[in-house]
């Protein structure tokens, strides 16, 4: 009996440690999710408050048909955010769709659930894509893992924003390249250029990722490589014409707002000065703080899968080939690297499912499956354990700061609501999702600071709009957190009448860290009454 069981476990090892870690990572993503709502906290620092910006903005397409911030009071965002912006009609599809039929509710709840769903979405695409790709259902899992465990997945896919909606789309773009067989057609050239700046409709980072990889893929598979790839180029074009149809039938004509909103996104672009050694320096460098902050499982394995590499080099005495999809896969790199902005630490996750992909063919191609099926199971129960740690300590941080933050507000509101005029609110950030469902008053956010519709100061603008309360925060470790806080708090303080406060909390995640064991200094409050 014994020796059939030791005969049995021989057999059937793979299967116990497929479902056990399988069981692991489900439960990890079950515990993730008991997080959503409140780590981070809505109109979170980490995105600038895009959250309740971009669901109102796909909410109104939805209902009206043009991408616009019908809160953005004085600022081109109020008319339209241009060609680029304003026709991502699949994400607004996704978004818009449940926001407008929720009209009512939290927008910003109803963003994070759909989040939510395309999280678990794109973490079975991964499982198959790896599986398709390695016949391994246990690398295909470990790709999985890298990715739901990273601390770029736990705070990305909790966000009602599009950046997992644009990974997914990114993989998928990959998966289709990596699956090409034989010499490219004529149609098949056209079509892939067509289909490339069709990413557009999710968002510009998907053409971004996809544009380089799927020209030189269109290149490197033709025979006729110039025809072919000017089919590509038509294809492309065939798109932008239509698009810019599209746009013009939606009093749409620029590639940005009005105030340059397309040359306030593209002027971080490294790519732009290639050539300036200190800019490309200082983009490396911040790749590399956000790797490390949010994907340092990745760093990790990356260097595992390196030194396989080397080893694996040493033992054909410095015989090495590049297979296909590692070209691809490494010129999809350059294009996160030089296109994007390194700024923005969401940008983070458009790689790292291709990263997934890249280190699971590497591990498999330079190493034995006795080798790197124990190098998984050693790797996976450290990254579980590592995850269950960060969710544990995101998700009490962000209940911490979200209940301080609601009690804030709530008592900030019932001073304002003492005015029953139905008064114009001025509120900063994480303040507007809040404020969106308060039936008693009507919101402005800020955003004319930044993409303003003409040259008029702030206080013009105040007198203007007939702003009656400013609501702003009070950092306590950064003061102008924001491009708008000094101006706006300036013109209050001109202005205006400081009618309430609360300054013994801890309100807002600016220079915060979720995974930190604890938080230092207070954050203020302020509600400003405009004199008439």
């Amino acid at each position: 009996m014994l020796d059939k069981l030791i005969s049995h476990l021989r057999t059937s090892w793979e299967d116990l440690v497929f479902f056990a870690v399988l069981a692991a990572s489900s439960a990890l993503i079950m515990f993730q999710v008991t997080s959503l709502f409140v780590a981070p906290i809505a109109d979170s620092y980490l995105w600038w408050g895009d959250e309740s910006w971009l669901m109102t903005e796909f909410r109104t397409q939805i209902l009206m048909g043009v991408f616009r911030h019908p809160y953005a009071l004085s600022s081109s965002l109020a008319h339209g955010s241009g060609i680029v912006f304003g026709n991502m009609w699949l994400t607004a599809a996704l978004y818009g769709i449940p926001a407008a039929l929720a009209k009512s509710s939290d927008v910003v709840m109803i963003g994070r659930t759909v989040t939510a769903l395309l999280s678990v979405t794109l973490a079975f695409v991964l499982y198959e894509v790896i599986r398709k790709l390695t016949g391994e259902r246990l690398l295909a899992l470990f790709g999985v893992l890298l990715l739901i465990t990273s601390r770029s997945f736990l705070l990305t896919s909790h966000s009602a924003r599009y950046d997992i909606l644009s990974a997914l789309a990114i993989l998928a773009g990959v998966f289709w390249l990596l699956r090409l067989r034989g010499a490219m057609k004529a149609r098949a050239s056209f079509l892939t250029g067509l289909l490339v700046a069709g990413g557009l409709l999710i968002s510009v980072h998907v053409l971004l990722a996809l544009g380089l990889a799927a020209l030189a893929t269109v290149f490197v598979r033709s025979q006729a490589k110039l025809r072919n790839v000017m089919l590509f180029v038509a294809g492309a074009a065939a798109f932008g014409i239509v698009l810019f149809l599209v746009s013009l039938a939606q009093s749409e004509s620029t590639l940005g707002t009005a105030s340059g909103a397309f040359t306030l996104n593209i002027r971080d672009v490294p790519a732009l000065r290639l050539l300036s050694r200190s800019v490309q320096i200082a983009n490396i460098l911040q790749r590399w703080s956000t790797a490390t902050s949010f994907a340092l499982g990745y760093v990790v394995v990356i260097a595992i899968a390196l030194a396989l590499v080397v080893m694996r080099i040493i033992r054909q005495r410095g015989r090495l080939s590049i297979p296909a999809w590692g070209w691809l896969i490494a010129i999809l790199l350059v294009s996160w690297l030089e296109f994007e902005s390194a700024a923005p630490t969401s940008y983070l996750i458009y790689i790292l499912p291709v990263l997934s992909v890249a280190i699971v063919l590497t591990i498999q191609a330079v190493s034995s499956k006795a080798v790197y099926s124990v190098l998984v199971v050693i790797l996976s129960i450290a990254l579980i354990v590592c995850s269950f740690h960060d969710s544990w300590q995101s998700r009490w941080n962000g209940m911490r700061l979200s209940r301080a933050n609601d009690d804030a507000i709530a008592a900030a509101c019932a001073e304002i609501e003492q005015d029953t005029s139905h008064p114009l609110v001025l509120a900063f950030n994480p303040a507007v999702h809040r404020l969106m469902t308060d039936t008693n008053i009507r919101l402005m956010t800020t955003q004319f600071v930044e993409f303003p519709e003409s040259n008029t100061p702030v206080d013009s603008v105040l007198r203007k709009e007939h702003v009656r309360y400013v609501l702003l925060y009070r950092s306590a470790l950064k003061q102008d957190y924001m491009r708008e806080v000094q101006p706006i708090r300036e013109a209050a303080q001109r202005m205006g009448t400081l009618v309430w406060e609360r300054s013994t909390a801890i309100m807002t995640d600016i220079g915060r860290s979720y995974f930190a064991p604890s938080f230092s200094g207070y954050d203020t409050l302020q509600v400003y009454r405009i004199r008439d």
